[in-house]
């Protein structure tokens, strides 16, 4: 369900979590009359496998440490420009979501090394990373990711002001690595 800036609301989340247990993708993306609440209720209710929440500036840790749990089998999340998350959120999201093969956060204060850390520990599959203009991320969590997710094919981490050019340059060799036996 693409519902990306509309007027959705927890009352219409409940009533997907009740009666469409075969929804595999949401987004409410820019629905600003969503809460944590709606959330959980969709999440219990269906079986997610993309779930997109970019630009939900009042999305909380609270919200996301209600729901996270019941998003076992996403696949795909957003969480771009969600100004109110912390490491937490993400950690979080590390935890719950051991199936994730795509975080999208650009421009994210929840993405960190701690929390880089978190996801090489739990989410092996990740293939795509993009955290372009998250600037609490350093060379160290970049590696841990490297370092623990295998699977790892695309990184963005341009605009992440503590990395500089010739880590770039670095990172980009490691990634071409594992991309050359895809190219055969």
């Amino acid at each position: 369900l693409r519902a990306a800036r509309t007027t959705l609301t927890d009352a219409s989340l409940v009533a997907l979590g009740e009666d469409s247990r075969r929804l595999r993708c949401l987004d409410v993306s820019w629905c600003d009359n969503i809460t944590g609440a709606g959330l959980v209720a969709v999440a219990k209710g269906c079986d997610l496998h993309e779930l997109r929440l970019s630009q939900r500036r009042q999305l909380t840790d609270a919200d996301v440490l209600a729901f996270a749990p019941h998003c076992g089998n996403v696949r795909v999340l957003d969480m771009s420009w969600c100004d109110s998350l912390t490491e937490a959120a993400l950690i979080a999201v590390a935890r719950h979501m051991p199936k994730l093969e795509e975080l999208i956060a650009f421009e994210n204060g929840c993405v960190t090394d701690d929390a880089m850390k978190a996801l090489a520990r739990s989410c092996p599959r990740l293939r795509r990373v993009h955290c372009h203009g998250c600037r609490n991320v350093t060379y160290a969590g970049v590696t841990s990711l490297l370092d623990g997710c295998r699977s790892l094919r695309e990184l963005v981490v341009g605009g992440c002001d503590i990395i500089s050019d010739a880590m770039l340059s670095t990172i980009e060799a490691r990634l071409d690595e594992r991309r050359a036996p895809d190219r055969k």
